[in-house]
């Protein structure tokens, strides 16, 4: 298996960005097309969609169910249900940025050891 295509010129940025936490510096680095990125990107956009959509259904639905006396003990658990979905999407974006920095480390070691001759 190949190395992973990464601009060469990118990755001294990328390192001081990572090594200084200078996490504006790695706004500009969002938009680095490669596979992995691309991937983890996606996946993480349905999941948030997912909690974003099922939080909001949860809450519609234990609207409605407050309506009726009898429902009552459903709707609170939707509302609980949905809340959790609420709290949830944080932690994907959270999880998300972890995972792209742990991702651009890796990218970045791969062009150095490329681009730097190691043992010499």
């Amino acid at each position: 298996m190949g190395r992973q295509k990464f601009p060469a010129g990118m990755f001294h940025a990328v390192r001081a960005a990572l090594r200084w936490g200078m996490t504006e510096d790695l706004q500009a680095f969002d938009r680095i097309t490669h596979p992995t990125l691309d991937r983890i990107r996606k996946m993480y956009f349905w999941a948030h969609l997912f909690a974003d959509f099922a939080a909001g259904l949860l809450f519609v639905a234990g609207s409605w169910l407050f309506f009726s006396e009898s429902t009552v003990y459903t709707a609170t658990w939707m509302f609980l249900v949905g809340s959790v979905f609420f709290a949830i999407q944080p932690t994907i974006r959270l999880v998300h940025e972890i995972h792209r920095r742990h991702i651009l480390r890796q990218l970045a070691d791969a062009v150095e050891e490329a681009v730097v001759p190691t043992g010499s």
